[in-house]
Protein backbone atom coordinates (compact mmCIF):
# COMPACT_ATOMS: atom_id res chain seq x y z
CA UNK A 1 0.00 0.00 0.00
CA UNK A 2 1.09 3.17 -1.02
CA UNK A 3 0.22 7.11 -0.11
CA UNK A 4 2.15 10.06 -2.30
CA UNK A 5 3.18 6.82 -4.33
CA UNK A 6 1.70 4.52 -6.80
CA UNK A 7 4.63 2.82 -6.82
CA UNK A 8 5.17 1.31 -3.03
CA UNK A 9 7.95 -0.77 -2.61
CA UNK A 10 6.94 -4.66 -2.17
CA UNK A 11 8.58 -5.54 0.95
CA UNK A 12 6.89 -3.02 2.61
CA UNK A 13 3.62 -2.85 4.11
CA UNK A 14 3.09 0.63 3.87
CA UNK A 15 5.30 3.57 2.07
CA UNK A 16 4.69 7.11 2.73
CA UNK A 17 6.03 9.69 0.07
CA UNK A 18 6.07 13.16 0.42
CA UNK A 19 8.35 16.56 0.21
CA UNK A 20 6.18 18.43 1.99
CA UNK A 21 5.19 16.72 4.82
CA UNK A 22 6.26 14.17 7.38
CA UNK A 23 4.71 11.42 9.59
CA UNK A 24 3.57 12.28 13.12
CA UNK A 25 4.37 9.47 15.69
CA UNK A 26 2.01 9.57 18.55
CA UNK A 27 2.71 12.23 21.21
CA UNK A 28 2.95 11.70 25.02
CA UNK A 29 4.22 12.62 27.97
CA UNK A 30 6.17 10.01 30.26
CA UNK A 31 3.36 9.55 32.29
CA UNK A 32 0.54 8.68 29.84
CA UNK A 33 3.75 6.43 27.72
CA UNK A 34 3.83 4.82 31.55
CA UNK A 35 0.37 3.74 31.74
CA UNK A 36 0.24 2.09 27.63
CA UNK A 37 -1.03 -1.65 28.84
CA UNK A 38 1.54 -4.44 27.80
CA UNK A 39 3.53 -2.35 25.45
CA UNK A 40 4.12 -4.40 22.13
CA UNK A 41 7.85 -4.97 21.58
CA UNK A 42 8.58 -2.37 18.84
CA UNK A 43 5.79 0.14 19.89
CA UNK A 44 7.23 3.79 19.04
CA UNK A 45 6.17 6.66 20.44
CA UNK A 46 7.49 10.50 20.98
CA UNK A 47 7.98 11.38 24.93
CA UNK A 48 6.69 15.44 25.36
CA UNK A 49 8.45 15.44 28.51
CA UNK A 50 12.14 13.98 27.51
CA UNK A 51 12.22 15.30 23.50
CA UNK A 52 12.80 11.81 22.52
CA UNK A 53 11.41 9.15 20.32
CA UNK A 54 11.06 5.97 22.72
CA UNK A 55 10.12 2.54 21.42
CA UNK A 56 9.57 -0.82 23.73
CA UNK A 57 12.27 -3.07 23.78
CA UNK A 58 9.98 -6.34 25.15
CA UNK A 59 10.98 -5.19 28.61
CA UNK A 60 11.63 -1.49 29.13
CA UNK A 61 11.37 1.75 26.93
CA UNK A 62 14.65 2.60 25.16
CA UNK A 63 15.98 5.77 23.44
CA UNK A 64 15.83 5.30 19.45
CA UNK A 65 19.06 6.73 18.76
CA UNK A 66 22.49 7.63 20.01
CA UNK A 67 23.57 10.96 20.56
CA UNK A 68 27.00 11.87 19.32
CA UNK A 69 28.34 13.82 22.44
CA UNK A 70 29.11 10.60 24.33
CA UNK A 71 32.77 10.56 24.95
CA UNK A 72 34.35 12.30 28.08
CA UNK A 73 35.77 15.89 29.19
CA UNK A 74 37.62 17.33 31.43
CA UNK A 75 37.19 20.73 33.47
CA UNK A 76 38.64 22.78 36.03
CA UNK A 77 36.98 26.08 37.74
CA UNK A 78 40.33 27.02 39.25
CA UNK A 79 38.12 30.60 39.93
CA UNK A 80 35.28 29.27 42.46
CA UNK A 81 35.81 29.71 45.81
CA UNK A 82 32.62 28.99 48.67
CA UNK A 83 32.78 29.39 52.15
CA UNK A 84 30.46 26.57 52.74
CA UNK A 85 28.38 26.83 56.12
CA UNK A 86 28.23 24.47 58.35
CA UNK A 87 25.17 21.88 59.65
CA UNK A 88 24.19 19.65 62.36
CA UNK A 89 25.28 15.99 62.42
CA UNK A 90 21.15 15.38 61.67
CA UNK A 91 21.14 17.75 59.20
CA UNK A 92 24.07 16.16 56.90
CA UNK A 93 21.50 13.15 56.62
CA UNK A 94 18.62 15.34 54.69
CA UNK A 95 20.30 16.41 51.00
CA UNK A 96 17.82 19.16 51.06
CA UNK A 97 20.15 20.74 53.59
CA UNK A 98 23.29 20.87 51.29
CA UNK A 99 24.45 23.64 49.19
CA UNK A 100 23.89 23.96 45.46
CA UNK A 101 27.56 24.49 44.12
CA UNK A 102 27.15 26.59 41.09
CA UNK A 103 30.67 26.02 39.16
CA UNK A 104 30.88 27.95 35.42
CA UNK A 105 33.46 26.53 32.87
CA UNK A 106 34.17 27.58 29.61
CA UNK A 107 36.05 26.50 26.75
CA UNK A 108 39.07 28.46 26.30
CA UNK A 109 42.46 26.32 26.76
CA UNK A 110 44.30 29.41 26.42
CA UNK A 111 43.17 30.51 29.86
CA UNK A 112 45.47 29.65 32.80
CA UNK A 113 42.45 30.25 35.31
CA UNK A 114 39.24 28.30 34.05
CA UNK A 115 39.89 25.79 30.98
CA UNK A 116 37.82 22.40 29.46
CA UNK A 117 39.06 19.94 27.50
CA UNK A 118 37.00 17.62 24.63
CA UNK A 119 37.60 15.15 22.50
CA UNK A 120 37.55 16.26 18.69
CA UNK A 121 33.85 17.15 17.68
CA UNK A 122 32.93 17.46 21.55
CA UNK A 123 32.05 20.18 23.06
CA UNK A 124 32.43 20.77 27.13
CA UNK A 125 28.99 21.74 26.65
CA UNK A 126 27.85 18.55 25.63
CA UNK A 127 28.97 17.35 29.35
CA UNK A 128 28.38 20.03 31.39
CA UNK A 129 25.69 23.10 31.20
CA UNK A 130 27.00 26.37 32.31
CA UNK A 131 23.54 28.37 32.41
CA UNK A 132 22.55 25.92 35.41
CA UNK A 133 25.69 24.37 37.03
CA UNK A 134 24.26 20.99 35.98
CA UNK A 135 25.98 17.84 33.91
CA UNK A 136 23.72 17.26 31.18
CA UNK A 137 22.13 14.05 30.51
CA UNK A 138 22.10 11.25 26.80
CA UNK A 139 20.18 8.56 26.92
CA UNK A 140 17.81 6.82 28.82
CA UNK A 141 19.57 3.95 30.92
CA UNK A 142 23.08 4.95 30.15
CA UNK A 143 25.19 6.19 33.22
CA UNK A 144 27.74 8.84 33.58
CA UNK A 145 31.00 8.63 35.29
CA UNK A 146 32.25 11.71 37.46
CA UNK A 147 35.59 12.39 38.75
CA UNK A 148 35.44 15.08 41.17
CA UNK A 149 38.20 16.45 43.18
CA UNK A 150 38.46 20.05 45.04
CA UNK A 151 40.24 21.49 47.89
CA UNK A 152 38.90 21.91 51.13
CA UNK A 153 39.83 23.48 54.52
CA UNK A 154 37.72 22.82 57.48
CA UNK A 155 37.69 24.96 60.69
CA UNK A 156 36.69 21.84 63.00
CA UNK A 157 38.67 18.95 63.41
CA UNK A 158 36.35 15.20 63.01
CA UNK A 159 34.76 17.30 60.10
CA UNK A 160 33.05 15.59 57.02
CA UNK A 161 31.46 16.75 53.41
CA UNK A 162 28.80 15.27 52.11
CA UNK A 163 28.28 14.62 48.69
CA UNK A 164 24.92 14.34 46.52
CA UNK A 165 23.90 14.41 43.19
CA UNK A 166 19.85 15.90 42.55
CA UNK A 167 18.18 15.29 39.59
CA UNK A 168 15.22 17.46 40.19
CA UNK A 169 14.34 20.77 39.31
CA UNK A 170 14.14 22.00 42.35
CA UNK A 171 16.18 19.97 45.24
CA UNK A 172 14.65 16.40 46.15
CA UNK A 173 16.14 13.93 43.55
CA UNK A 174 19.00 12.17 44.83
CA UNK A 175 20.92 9.54 42.64
CA UNK A 176 24.19 9.06 44.74
CA UNK A 177 24.80 10.57 48.11
CA UNK A 178 28.29 9.82 49.88
CA UNK A 179 30.03 11.60 53.11
CA UNK A 180 33.94 11.86 52.71
CA UNK A 181 35.77 12.31 56.03
CA UNK A 182 38.40 15.24 56.41
CA UNK A 183 41.34 13.47 57.75
CA UNK A 184 43.38 16.38 58.09
CA UNK A 185 41.74 19.03 60.78
CA UNK A 186 41.31 22.76 61.36
CA UNK A 187 42.83 24.92 59.02
CA UNK A 188 44.58 22.35 56.75
CA UNK A 189 44.17 21.21 53.20
CA UNK A 190 42.04 18.12 52.38
CA UNK A 191 42.74 17.37 49.43
CA UNK A 192 39.01 15.72 48.27
CA UNK A 193 38.59 12.70 45.17
CA UNK A 194 35.65 10.63 44.42
CA UNK A 195 34.90 8.72 41.61
CA UNK A 196 31.17 8.58 41.02
CA UNK A 197 28.73 6.82 38.54
CA UNK A 198 25.57 7.88 37.91
CA UNK A 199 22.72 5.99 36.19
CA UNK A 200 20.26 7.75 34.43
CA UNK A 201 16.72 7.65 35.61
CA UNK A 202 14.11 9.86 33.42
CA UNK A 203 14.06 12.84 35.23
CA UNK A 204 17.88 12.70 34.72
CA UNK A 205 17.71 12.91 30.87
CA UNK A 206 14.89 15.44 31.85
CA UNK A 207 16.96 17.70 34.15
CA UNK A 208 20.76 16.88 34.02
CA UNK A 209 22.39 16.38 37.85
CA UNK A 210 23.51 18.94 39.82
CA UNK A 211 26.05 18.83 42.92
CA UNK A 212 25.37 19.77 46.10
CA UNK A 213 27.07 19.69 49.23
CA UNK A 214 26.88 19.90 53.28
CA UNK A 215 29.64 19.99 55.50
CA UNK A 216 29.04 19.13 59.66
CA UNK A 217 31.79 17.79 62.23
CA UNK A 218 30.68 14.79 64.57
CA UNK A 219 32.17 17.22 67.72
CA UNK A 220 29.33 19.48 66.79
CA UNK A 221 27.83 22.01 63.98
CA UNK A 222 30.76 23.32 62.27
CA UNK A 223 31.49 27.23 61.66
CA UNK A 224 32.06 26.54 57.72
CA UNK A 225 34.71 25.20 54.90
CA UNK A 226 36.66 26.74 52.43
CA UNK A 227 36.43 24.89 48.87
CA UNK A 228 38.38 25.89 45.95
CA UNK A 229 39.81 24.53 42.90
CA UNK A 230 36.90 22.32 41.86
CA UNK A 231 37.79 19.62 39.04
CA UNK A 232 35.44 17.55 37.09
CA UNK A 233 36.10 14.22 34.47
CA UNK A 234 33.01 13.70 32.96
CA UNK A 235 32.47 10.76 30.87
CA UNK A 236 29.09 9.38 29.26
CA UNK A 237 28.97 5.94 28.76
CA UNK A 238 26.39 3.86 26.46
CA UNK A 239 24.66 1.02 27.73
CA UNK A 240 24.10 -0.35 23.88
Amino acid sequence: MGIGTTDPDPSALLELESDSQGMLTPRMTSDERNEIISPATGLLVFDTDLNVFLFFNGSTWQQLSQPSNTGWVALNDGDYFLDLPGISINDSENPENFTDINLNFTNHPSDNVIESFAPTGVAASDFFDNSNSRITPINLGDSVEVRLQFDAIPDANNSFIVIAFDIATTNGIVIFQKTVPLLRGSGDLNKVSESILLYQLETFVANGAKLRLGYSSTSGSPGNVELSNFNLVITKLSGN
